[in-house]
């Protein structure tokens, strides 16, 4: 029997993107592995794409990079 690695978070930011952009650049929110969270929204049609990146915390609340 096979063991499948999980998927990893940087599989999980391309798909997040590539679903972002189908989407026509509405707001996208994904859970990542690990506990991560990504929010994508970009302001403007074919404008840049803004991120925020919710990382998990093991002493409090996720830590937000944006």
């Amino acid at each position: 029997m096979h063991e499948f690695e999980p998927v990893s978070p940087t599989y999980g930011i391309s798909e997040a993107v590539v679903a972002h952009r189908l989407r026509g650049g509405a707001r996208l929110r994904a859970n990542l592995p690990g506990g991560y969270r990504l929010a994508l929204r970009t302001r403007e049609l074919h404008g840049p794409v803004q991120a925020a990146l919710a990382a998990p915390s093991p002493t409090g609340p996720p830590f937000l990079i944006s």
